[in-house]
Parts: C-alpha cells; sequence; structure tokens
C-alpha cells in the first residue's frame, strides 16, 4: 500500500529524495519556489494562498481579492498529477504543514485509501483545498459513461 505523507516546507526541503516517491510542493505566490532536493521521482509545484473562506463572510470577497485561493484549475493539475502518478509514495508541502498539504493529502486518502503519515504537527485541513481536489480527482477518474444510456452503471 502507497503512503501520503504531509508536512512543513521546511521539512520538504531537507528531506533527503526518494526514488518511489513523488513530491506536491505548495508555496504561497508571494514566495520563492521551495528549494526540494534532485532525486525525487517527480514533483509538481504549485502556488495559492491558504484561504478558502465561505462567501457568506462579509469580507470574503476582499480576502479572496488579496489572497486568492486554490483555483478549479490549480485543483485539476493537482488531480492529474496525482493519477499520473498514484502508484507511487506522496510527500505533500506547504509553509507550515498543516492546512493546505494536509487537505490534498487527505483526498489523495480519501479517493484511493493510502494512510497518512504526518511528519510535523496536524492542527487542520484546508476543507477548501480538500473539497476541490477530491472534485477533480473524482471528475478524471470516473469519466462520464459515453456509450448507450442502458449500459452505463
Amino acid at each position: 500500500m502507497r503512503d501520503v505523507t504531509f508536512t512543513s516546507r521546511d521539512v520538504a526541503e531537507h528531506t533527503k529524495p526518494h526514488p518511489g516517491w513523488v513530491v506536491i510542493s505548495i508555496t504561497d505566490p508571494r514566495q520563492p519556489l521551495a528549494k526540494i532536493q534532485e532525486g525525487w521521482h517527480a514533483v509538481l509545484r504549485v502556488q495559492f494562498f491558504d484561504t478558502g473562506v465561505p462567501m457568506t463572510n462579509p469580507i470574503a470577497p476582499l480576502i479572496m481579492e488579496k489572497y486568492p485561493p486554490i483555483t478549479p484549475a490549480t485543483a485539476e493539475k493537482i488531480a492529474l498529477f496525482i493519477l499520473q502518478h498514484q502508484d507511487k509514495n506522496f510527500l505533500v508541502h506547504c509553509e507550515a504543514g498543516i492546512s493546505r498539504s494536509a487537505g490534498v493529502a487527505m483526498a489523495i486518502h480519501d479517493t484511493f485509501g493510502h494512510p497518512l503519515r504526518i511528519m510535523d504537527r496536524y492542527d487542520f485541513m484546508n476543507s477548501y483545498v480538500h473539497q476541490l481536489v477530491y472534485r477533480a480527482l473524482e471528475v478524471i477518474a470516473s469519466p462520464p459513461c459515453v456509450k448507450y444510456a442502458d449500459e452505463c452503471d
């Protein structure tokens, strides 16, 4: 069974590469990319802020404009990378290793049942990140039936 580990940027930058592992590197758009060591099977780099404020919050539009969250397009990019490497182990990191990375890691776990490993502390996941990545995985992994209607499950 494959593992999914989520952690902080600092730990990910100092983790020795493993050839059977892939990295999903999540950084803030206004920060430099993480210095992931060479030697991993593959690395996906994405940038988005740790936001996802419910639109019922009156200041949500201001927060979303200044600190844009993950987009459906980014979630789809992450989902495609996950599906392309679903036979590998995953190391997912963000700045603190408790919110965005946890959301992606939990989406992998919920889709494939890979056990979660936590290298740092875990306080809470970003449920908006989880929701978008999980939905993207569902849509991409289960394309609609294009046969005759009575042949679809």
